[in-house]
């Protein structure tokens, strides 16, 4: 994998014309809608807040976005066409997508038990990419998969990428120290990394798709909590505590269980069951989700071996969630307006 060439040259910003409509916003900056000049293609702009690389050069976390977007390639992965600074500010052009996962699920679309097959398969198929070019995402959430209209058809697309590590590149786990803060939004975090593991990778997404997968099913965040009650909420969901004789479990078990609180009993019945039975899913689906949502690292499926799996065989491969019919209605007005006109515009000195 080759590292990109990056400078602070403005003139990729002179190929776009002024930015149209703020279509999101977050910690890491805003993202706008603009035109480029020659190819007439419309484009997402990211812009990144001011920081201290803005001064001093490119964070580590920047660096391994630019690296993510500019060196890999897949109809799953979100696409960028440059990269550039504006004034002191770094601006990703990335591919324009119709709405995010997050939205979807916000919008009470519903999505049919078809519908989120064709949703798993596409979305495994850019995780196995990543994890085949030793990328671990470590923020994979509904939030960070964008859908996108490709003449009748959804596209399901990762994006970003501020928090992904190189992993699994030589033979032998990846070792870092992590820490129960280290990276991943906390209700998508993993046991192993509130328990302070040593080793994170590969199998670490596969936690946080699981958990993705399974708000699909039920349209609302599986783990609700404030940070320091996660652990008992995934002791909750998985109806247990963790056992040191779990495989790559012993060195972080006593650290989560601590976490859980010295007076925590686990439910009668897996909450996830509580949750299966409650939305009706069927248990070919069920046996699907819970191979994602292990303690074990090690246990858990692998993104290759769950495109594989015969709940996915012979599904469809593409499917139609951004039918105005089914779901524009239901969409708050931000997402809505991404459909029709663009008449607001944004002169290039509010870049």
């Amino acid at each position: 994998m080759i590292f990109p060439d990056l400078r602070p040259d403005e003139s990729g910003a002179k190929e776009y014309t002024d930015l149209v409509t703020l279509i999101g916003s977050g910690t890491y900056g805003d993202v706008y809608r603009c035109q480029h000049k020659q190819t007439k293609t419309w484009y997402a702009i990211k812009r990144i807040k001011e920081g201290k690389e803005s001064k001093m050069g490119l964070t580590g976390d920047k660096f391994m976005e630019i690296l993510a977007f500019r060196e890999l390639s897949h109809p799953n992965i979100l696409s960028c066409k440059s990269i550039f600074f504006h004034g002191a500010r770094l601006c990703f052009a990335l591919e324009l997508c119709n709405t995010s996962l997050k939205s979807i699920l916000n919008s009470g679309h519903s999505l049919t038990a078809e519908d989120r097959r064709t949703a798993y398969y596409q979305i495994l198929l850019g995780l196995d990419y990543l994890h085949r070019n030793h990328i671990s995402h470590f923020d994979l959430k509904p939030d960070n998969i964008l859908i996108k209209d490709n003449n009748g058809s959804s596209v399901f697309k990762i994006t970003d990428f501020g928090l992904s590590l190189i992993t699994g590149r030589f033979r032998g786990p990846s070792i870092v120290y992590t820490g129960p803060g280290f990276r991943w939004t906390p209700i998508y975090r993993p046991p192993e990394v509130f328990g302070s593991t040593l080793e994170v990778g590969q199998s670490s997404d596969m936690w946080s798709i699981g958990l993705t997968f399974f708000e699909m099913i039920i349209q609302t965040a599986v783990i609700q909590a404030e940070e320091s009650r996660i652990p008992a909420k995934i002791a909750d969901l998985l109806g247990r505590l963790p056992d040191e004789t779990d495989p790559g479990v012993a060195d972080w078990h006593g650290s989560f269980i601590n976490l859980c609180g010295k007076d925590y009993t686990p439910p009668n019945q897996p909450y996830m069951h509580t949750l299966f039975e409650r939305h009706g899913v069927r248990p070919e689906e069920k046996q699907f989700i819970a191979k994602f949502l292990q303690y074990s690292p090690e246990a858990r499926i692998t993104a290759a071996d769950a495109l594989q799996d015969p709940f996915l065989a012979n599904c469809n491969k593409s499917c139609n969630i951004l039918d105005r019919d089914r779901y524009e209605r239901n969409l708050p007005p931000l997402q809505r307006v991404m459909y029709g006109s663009f008449d607001e515009k944004i002169g290039s000195n509010d870049m």
